[in-house]
This record gives C-alpha cells, sequence and structure tokens, in this order.
C-alpha cells in the first residue's frame, strides 16, 4: 500500500505562540511521579498502546479487506508483529529510527498513533474501523431528533447548553482506540441516555464548566472551529446538538475532521457526507445553516487522533483566522494533546478519560471529563465571586482554581446611565468592610491580590502552576454589618447612593451610584484605584 501524501505544514493561526507551542501534554520520556506513589514511564505508554493491539486485530480481521478469513488473520498478525518490534525499539532508545515514517524524532503519542497506522498500512489493511463507522453513525442519526427535541423541551439556555456540553461527553466514549471503551463497545455498552445521565460527578479533574456556562451568557462569538473526533454517537449526538445550540446564538460553526483515517474517528469527506441527513432532520437550524454557509466542514489536513496545531493544512488555518472560540474535543486533541496549549481566543477542551495512566496523572479516575475554559489571552475581566473552594488563603479570602470569566466587550462607557450598570459590573471584586480591604484576581497572572485603599497597602499571591481560571469566595460581613454593607461588593454612601468596584479596561475603579431618591439625576463617578 502507498505511503500517505505527506502533511502540508502550517501553523494554526490563532496560537497564542507558536515557538513556545508542544501539543504533549505528558512527557514519555520523562518518568512522572502520580498521588498514588506509583511512576509513570516510558514502558507504562508503550503498554498502554500494546493493550490496544487485540482490538485492532479484531477490527482488521473483521472489516479489514476482501480477502479470506485465514488472509486476513495472517496480515493481522503481520501487524501486530510489526508494531510489537517497533514498541521494542522504542522501549529500548526513545529516539530510536523504527523504519517507518511517524514525524517525530522522539518518542510521544503522536508518534506511537502514527506508528501504529503505518505497521496497518504495512501489513496491507486500509481503513479497518470503515464498517463500524458506518454502522455506528447510521444508529446515532435515528437517534438524533430525540436527543435535540430533548434539548430544545429545556426553556432555560444555559440549562440547554449544560445538557448539550453533557452529550458531548457522553458521546466521546465511542473510542475504539483505547482499550476500556474498545472492551465496553464490544459488549454493546450503555445507551447515549444512560452514559450521560450517570457521568463522573463533579468537580472533574479539569472543571471550568462553570466558567464556560457563564462566558456563554455574553455577547455570542462570531465564529467557532469545533475539533471534532470520533464518528457515531461522538460527532452526532454529541459535537452536532452542541454546535447547532452555538448557531442558534449567531455563532457560525466551522467543524474540523482529519483528513485521513485513523482508529474510529471520522475523515471530513464522512463528515460532509452525513450533513444532507442531518439538515433534513433538523431543517429550522442545522439545515439552515448548512444552506447558508454558516455550518461547515473542513479537512484539518491531520491523518492522527491527536493533533499537533503545527501541522495542519494551510487552506484549513486560512479559514480559522477569524474564529473566536476554539473547541477541542475527545481524550486524543484535548487531553493527551493541547490541554494546556493557548491561544489568543477563548478556549475549551472538552473530553473523558478513558487510560487510567491519563487519569493518574490528571488527579482523577477513569471515564472523568474534562472541561478546560480559557478566555482569549488579554482579554478584560469583570471579575466575579462564585463557589468557595481550596486553599491558598490572602487576608481574609479564600481562593479556588476554578471558574471566574472575564466577559469581552463589556466596557462602562456604552452605559450614559444606571441602566443595565448592575448586569454589566456583575458581582465584582470583593470588598471586606471589616478590613477596609479590596481583593481581586488577575487571571492571567496568575495571582490573587489585596488592596487597602486608606494606606495604598498592596499585597499579593501569585498561582503557580495553575490550569483554568480563579475565583474569590464571597466574604461574610461582621454580625453588627448592615444589610446594606453585607453586600460585598457594594456600600452605601453617606448620600443614600451605592460605591460598587469594578474592574474597566483592565484597571480598577470604585463606582458611585447616586442615590434614587436624589433631586436631580447625577451621572455615576469614577473613581480610579490605584495599587
Amino acid at each position: 500500500m502507498a505511503t500517505p501524501t505527506p502533511l502540508s505544514r502550517a501553523v494554526f493561526p490563532l496560537l497564542a505562540d507558536p515557538s513556545s507551542y508542544s501539543p504533549f501534554t505528558f512527557d514519555y520520556a520523562t518518568p512522572t511521579s502520580v498521588a498514588d506513589g506509583s511512576t509513570v514511564i516510558l514502558t507504562t505508554w508503550l503498554k498502554v498502546f500494546r493493550q490496544s493491539i487485540p482490538g485492532f486485530k479484531h477490527h482488521a480481521i473483521k472489516n479489514g479487506g476482501q480477502g479470506d478469513k485465514s488472509t486476513l488473520e495472517a496480515q493481522a498478525a503481520d501487524f501486530e508483529e510489526r508494531f510489537s518490534a517497533a514498541l521494542d525499539l522504542f522501549a529500548a532508545d526513545p529516539s530510536a529510527d523504527t523504519g517507518y515514517a511517524i514525524g517525530y524524532v522522539t518518542v510521544n503519542c503522536a508518534a506511537l498513533c502514527r506508528l501504529r497506522d503505518r505497521c496497518l498500512q504495512a501489513a496491507g489493511f486500509g481503513d479497518i474501523f470503515e464498517t463500524v463507522k458506518t454502522e455506528e453513525n447510521e444508529k446515532a442519526l435515528r437517534v438524533l431528533p430525540g436527543v435535540l427535541r430533548e434539548l430544545d423541551s429545556q426553556d432555560d439556555p444555559e440549562a440547554r447548553l449544560e445538557l448539550a456540553i453533557r452529550g458531548v461527553f457522553a458521546g466521546n466514549i465511542f473510542d475504539l482506540g483505547a482499550a476500556a471503551s474498545e472492551e465496553l463497545f464490544r459488549s454493546s455498552g450503555p445507551t447515549f441516555q444512560a452514559t450521560r445521565g450517570k457521568l463522573a460527578s463533579r468537580p472533574w479533574p479539569v472543571d471550568n464548566l462553570d466558567t464556560l456556562l457563564m462566558r456563554m451568557r455574553g455577547k455570542a462569538h462570531h465564529k467557532a472551529v469545533i475539533f471534532v473526533d470520533n464518528a457515531g454517537s461522538d460527532v452526532i449526538l454529541g459535537i452536532l446538538p452542541l454546535a447547532r445550540e452555538l448557531l442558534k446564538r449567531g455563532t457560525s460553526v466551522l467543524l474540523a475532521a482529519n483528513e485521513s483515517p485513523t482508529i474510529n474517528d471520522i475523515t471530513a469527506a464522512e463528515l460532509s457526507a452525513l450533513m444532507p441527513a442531518v439538515a433534513a432532520l433538523d431543517e429550522e437550524v442545522m439545515g439552515a445553516a448548512v444552506s447558508s454557509g454558516r455550518l461547515t466542514v473542513m479537512s484539518t489536513g491531520s491523518d492522527l487522533p491527536v493533533i499537533d496545531l503545527c501541522a495542519l493544512s494551510a487552506t484549513f488555518c486560512a479559514e480559522c483566522t477569524d474564529a473566536d472560540l476554539v473547541l477541542l474535543e475527545g481524550m486524543g486533541r484535548s487531553i493527551e494533546t493541547n490541554l494546556r496549549a493557548k491561544f489568543t481566543c477563548d478556549v475549551a477542551n472538552l473530553g473523558m478519560i478513558k487510560h487510567p495512566e491519563v487519569a493518574a496523572l490528571l488527579g482523577g479516575s477513569i471515564y472523568d471529563c474534562i472541561c478546560r475554559f480559557e478566555p482569549a489571552r488579554g482579554s478584560e475581566p469583570l471579575w466575579r465571586n462564585l463557589l468557595p473552594g481550596a486553599k491558598p488563603q490572602i487576608g481574609a479570602a479564600d481562593v479556588r482554581v476554578s471558574v471566574v470569566w472575564p466577559p469581552s466587550e463589556a466596557h462602562l462607557v456604552e452605559n450614559d446611565c444606571t441602566t443595565g450598570l448592575q448586569d454589566l459590573l456583575g458581582e465584582g471584586p470583593l470588598w471586606s468592610p471589616d478590613e477596609g480591604a479590596l481583593y481581586w484576581v488577575d487571571i492571567h497572572r496568575p495571582a490573587v491580590h489585596r488592596l487597602v485603599p486608606a494606606t495604598g497597602a498592596h499585597t499579593a499571591a501569585s498561582l503557580p502552576g495553575w490550569v483554568g481560571c480563579l475565583a474569590l469566595r464571597r466574604l461574610l460581613p461582621s454580625p453588627a454589618a448592615t444589610t446594606d454593607s453585607a453586600t460585598t461588593n457594594k456600600r452605601k454612601t453617606p448620600e443614600g447612593g451605592q460605591q460598587l468596584v469594578a474592574a474597566v479596561d483592565g484597571g480598577l475603579v470604585l463606582l458611585t451610584l447616586p442615590s434614587p431618591a436624589a433631586c436631580q439625576p447625577t451621572p455615576p463617578v469614577l473613581t480610579p484605584l490605584h495599587c
């Protein structure tokens, strides 16, 4: 079988710093200790890929070609021999030359995924998952109308969006590259609805779901690029309903799929072929979006179940320059790669953990969900106080690594009166009346700050090694505090007006609102707080 044409290499235009970008979340060549005292080493990762061999052989023999069973069994044995021998070479030397064009000079998840596909091709196989992908697509299309009706029955847009996101996790369990989910698939595992209803409880190892939902209360994105994963329930029952929610908000959606087949990942050609059926099942939203060009499918140029954002199709990259939301879906694209990638726009990573080794390194369990959300780097923060959480402490404020969103394009200058200011300001930074201190979070450092305006005393506690966003817990007022002063982000002025603290254009201001009973209405007063 001919070797596939080498990938055209172009850099994804929304990476924050391509020169420092590395797609890989885990360093296969460096031993890493985990919480249970064990150590994940290179042979651990090689074992993960060895454990995939029986499943691949099964699909190769069942669906791998037109030959008789004995011929296919011989080819499958050849695949196993080739792949095992190459893994043995890597076990002895992480930089070994396996004799296959894998695109990397040292061992990593992308190299091992491509190596496995090259060994299949060398043994005479093509797309050994083609039949199962077709069957699962047909099954999922029959279920899709019911999933959409269930979503549409939710009157609350935020509840509807959360249900769609949970659907992404449920659909992502269909992954024939992982031994655990392969076994689940072959045992005719739970239905989509049952899986969604039994997702691991929160908090997940990386859990910014509240952040993501809060962001979606704000201005709709212009264009979302969604890197899709598996065929069947994953893309049809998970991704398409989520894309539909974005479309209903006014966001254009580009579905980014592989150029070439690998495992049970859907290709751009396969997904494009499904879109007429999808449009017919949902004429009002997805059908209209397909017709108008607001819902499109495009090849990334990739041939891997993970993704290196510096090795993509130049045509695809040119189409993504105006996007302001990137959504990476699936364990390969959003967890094993790109979990810590930085972008110039909003980014969400959604996936389910299906390797115990990945779970151990992320401090979770197999089948835990990952929901990472980070706003565009450099976006202007508008603080909201959310849930109580973990340490560290600074002064009287607790900090948790979790869920804060700074809505972009929210400027006080757009408001010339108090109407709508409460929604704009949200809950603001924390004002502690007992201390006379102001607390806020800089999510781009990240750090927690404390300022005493009366003295100018300013301290900060940094939080290194952070993934996600930060939130501050509300400070409890003293027992003697009045009802008005008990509100953590505002206090009464002597004239009966209110003072609120807000972050505006990257700086802190004290906003003084006049009393509603004032005889002569006066505009709000903005006083910068320097620190």
